[in-house]
């Protein structure tokens, strides 16, 4: 026999030895080993396997342990050692026969694939994927734990069950035990998708099948790569989102800048009119009439005004787009005075809206920027105009209400036009936002009027203004 042979009496002394024990510890240690056999024993296991050896021999039972037994040379070697009794016609035990059968390469081989396993389950524990493996009958019999983060279940409750046992929905279940029996059928890959509770919300999933073969060949298991898309489908979803945005910012844009090369031409158009009559009267010679000279500066001088306003508010738009703050040019301003002068303004060039103002207090007045107040008052009214093209009263109320922060200047302008929806209250605050109604009705407008003034209270320090036409600001104190 290739394995070395003992047998020792029941004293523990070395009654028989073959040539392959005195091959392996050496004559002179084969010898000792009679009367201290623990000697060839590993360090880290002489304590067990003595305590082993006299359990086995209290017991009289054949016994086996593995060991590491040192060599002639001194090294150490892992050793499979099996023991029976014998025993004399009495049942009394009279010697104990063993062998040592060498499996050190075995046991390497094993360390070395278990140290293997572990680096495996080491990286993929760390994969952000669930990867799962799974037997002909469709049983889990790895995985990592990963799953553990998206169900909240250990892995180990996972082993050697089906999706079904796990208690995975139905619809579920019938879509993976599909894709995996395909995969298993036909040997090529397989994709799906599936969405799947999880503790923090519904959770989007993909999933790749591969096949895995045998030495022959033959498929044994199926590999299952479980990708969580859930936050690239919404960063997916936000992109496209914000592209429409574009896009839809873009024609805004370019509609805005037809509609204000429009708007602009209007007045240019009444100034230069005004202007080319005056020029003609005068080039004749003919007396001039103070009154009419009068009436024409004053249109030339509201239309400048009007051009004015305009370009500011584009030079504004531009620099809140930008995302920089105004300069504001703060000084004593009277609200009142302000919105009487534009009704005034307005009220010249239309006949069919009637302009009321209410102001509780005869001044109501603040540090202000004077012209960018001007606009959103200024925006108030046209809106009012341009929003009831039937005419009837445009109401303008000015007043001050205390709040926790202190006074509050409030303007708010009310028409009998066309009105605001519901579900337009917060898009006609945003830029280049319009109303459905005013895009259905086919008032002209850019979109960027609310938005202007909406950023021109805000940042004077007060609220945003409200869809009821209202602005608010800070009065001095």
């Amino acid at each position: 026999m290739p394995h070395p042979v003992w047998l020792f009496d029941v004293e523990g002394r070395l009654a028989y030895c073959n040539e392959h024990w005195h091959a392996y510890f050496g004559p002179a240690l084969a010898v000792a080993i009679g009367e201290e056999w623990h000697h060839v024993l590993h360090p880290d296991e002489a304590g067990e396997v003595v305590r082993r050896w006299e359990t086995a021999l209290t017991r009289g039972e054949p016994h086996q342990f593995a060991c590491r037994l040192r060599r002639a040379d001194g090294a150490f070697r892992w050793h499979q050692v099996s023991t029976v009794p014998l025993r004399d016609p009495t049942g009394a035990i009279t010697h104990w026969y063993g062998v040592n059968t060498d499996v050190h390469a075995l046991h390497e081989g094993a360390a070395k694939l278990e140290q293997s396993r572990h680096e495996l389950q080491t990286i993929a524990d760390h994969l952000p994927a669930i990867v799962s493996r799974f037997d002909r009958d469709l049983r889990h019999v790895f995985i990592n734990s990963t799953i553990e983060r998206v169900t909240g279940r250990s892995r180990t409750e996972f082993i050697g069950k089906t999706n079904r046992d796990l208690g995975m929905p139905e619809d579920k279940c019938d879509q993976w035990d599909a894709a995996l029996r395909g995969v298993f059928a036909t040997g090529q890959p397989a994709s799906l998708t599936f969405e799947f509770p999880s503790p923090d919300g519904q959770r989007h999933f993909v999933n790749h099948i591969v096949p895995e073969r045998g030495p022959d060949g033959t498929i044994e298991h199926a590999l299952a790569v479980v990708t969580d898309v859930t936050e690239l489908e919404r960063t997916q979803h936000q992109l496209a989102l914000a592209l429409e945005q574009s896009r839809k910012a873009t024609v805004a844009r370019e509609q805005v800048l037809s509609l204000v090369s429009h708007d602009l031409k209007n007045p240019l158009a009444t100034v230069m009119l005004a202007v080319g009559n005056l020029e003609r009267q005068l080039q004749r010679g003919g007396p001039v009439d103070p009154n009419r000279v009068s009436q024409v500066l004053g249109r030339v001088l509201s239309q400048s005004q009007r051009m004015r306003r305009m370009i500011d508010e584009l030079l504004d738009v531009a620099w809140l787009q930008s995302g920089e703050a105004l300069a504001l040019e703060r000084r004593a301003t009277d609200l009142v005075a302000l919105v009487h002068t534009l009704v005034e303004e307005e009220q010249r060039a239309t006949s069919l809206h009637r302009f009321e103002v209410d102001a509780v207090l005869p001044t109501v007045t603040g540090r202000w920027d004077a012209h960018r107040i001007e606009r959103v008052v200024a925006n108030l009214i046209s809106n009012a105009i341009k929003y009831s093209p039937n005419g009837g009263r445009v109401r303008c109320e000015v007043k001050v209400e205390p709040s926790d922060a202190g006074a509050w200047a409030v303007l708010r302008v009310c028409d009998q036009g066309i009105g605001i929806s519901h579900a337009d209250i917060g898009r006609v605050f945003e830029w280049y936002g319009r109303g459905e109604n005013a895009r259905r009705s086919g008032i002209r407008g850019t979109g960027i009027g609310l938005a202007s003034a909406r950023s021109i209270v805000e940042q004077h320090g007060a609220p945003s203004p409200s869809p009821a036409s209202r602005a608010t600001a800070r009065p001095s104190r």
